[in-house]
């Protein structure tokens, strides 16, 4: 039973992490995105 669980744990924690991760991956696009909108108005 306790290697189930420990096995159910793992598999929960991947998915957490692929969640979190691709969710991490999105905001950092974003955030590179408004920082070149932000150098192009500087510019002109």
């Amino acid at each position: 039973a306790e290697k189930a669980k420990k096995a159910a744990a793992r598999k929960r924690k991947r998915s957490a992490g692929k969640r979190s991760r691709r969710k991490t991956t999105r905001r950092r696009i974003t955030r590179k995105a408004s920082r070149r909108r932000r150098t192009a108005r500087r510019r002109r």
